[in-house]
């Protein structure tokens, strides 16, 4: 009885064992993260690459009101909703929108990948945070990339 047991056990191991390494994970493409796409209506307002960490390893830039300063800046009216889709498979697993104000981020909330525009005029510098975590481990980060855009509310 208690070989049986024993046995029982060493089978159970290497059953569970074999299903571990049999799951498959996501896979990231590409030797640099996807673009996304931020836009209104029919106008997409340009976004700029800034630091990532992706396939072949990490990469800096420089803070988004550096990067975008010389940067022509897409005029939107107060109150638009502006949207951000990325066409890569798989989706990033969270995107986090702030508003770079100096050296303060503040957190915007978005429904559906989609925010509303500020309403006072002036120039507005964003980064949105992407991430793409393990499907089998969910501690484990295999990419992330930040992006920077810029607007200017007018009237």
């Amino acid at each position: 009885m208690r070989k049986e047991i024993k046995f029982l056990a060493v089978l159970l191991f290497l059953i569970f064992l074999l299903l571990g390494c049999s799951q498959k994970d996501i896979q990231l493409k590409g030797d640099k993260p996807p673009q996304p796409t931020v836009y209104f209506e029919e106008t997409d307002i340009p976004v700029y690459q800034s630091s990532y960490c992706w396939v072949n390893g990490c990469t800096d830039y420089a803070s988004p009101e550096d990067t975008l300063m010389d940067k022509a800046k897409t005029i939107v009216s107060p109150n638009k909703v502006l949207k951000i889709k990325f066409e890569y498979f798989p989706q990033p697993s969270n995107l986090v929108l702030q508003l770079i104000e100096g050296h303060k981020a503040t957190d915007i909330e978005m429904v559906n990948h989609s925010f509303l525009v500020p309403e006072k005029e002036g120039i507005y510098f964003y980064k949105l945070s992407a991430n793409w975590i393990s499907s089998i481990d969910e501690r484990v980060v295999l990419g992330d990339s930040n992006y920077v855009f810029a607007i200017e509310v007018a009237y």
